[in-house]
């Protein structure tokens, strides 16, 4: 959604991941993008394995991109059945907000 829900600083996080670089910091740069990074890695970096990351249980992570939106349904289904798999995360109520 190119972070548009985004609200400046709250960038508190101990993982932020982006689609890929090069275009996360060419939106940054023309004003499409509001979350301006800094990004700790790509999806290709962590798809390949060309980085891995080992955050804490506790740790906040994010994924923003300016990507399309079937690509993050895809990850957040992915998410959520992992999660479920191993029976870790936080349930929220449907009214949470």
């Amino acid at each position: 959604d190119l972070a548009r829900s985004w609200h400046p600083g709250l960038e508190t996080f101990e993982l932020t991941v982006t689609d890929d670089h090069d275009q996360a910091k060419h939106e940054v740069e023309i004003g499409r993008f509001k979350m301006a990074g800094p990004f700790d890695v790509d999806m290709r970096e962590l798809i390949s394995g060309a980085k891995t990351v080992d955050p804490k249980p506790e740790d906040r992570r994010v994924i923003c991109h300016s990507g399309h939106a079937i690509g993050i349904l895809a990850l957040a289904k992915l998410v959520y059945e992992t999660a479920q798999e191993k029976g870790i995360g936080t349930h929220l109520p449907a009214n949470w907000r």
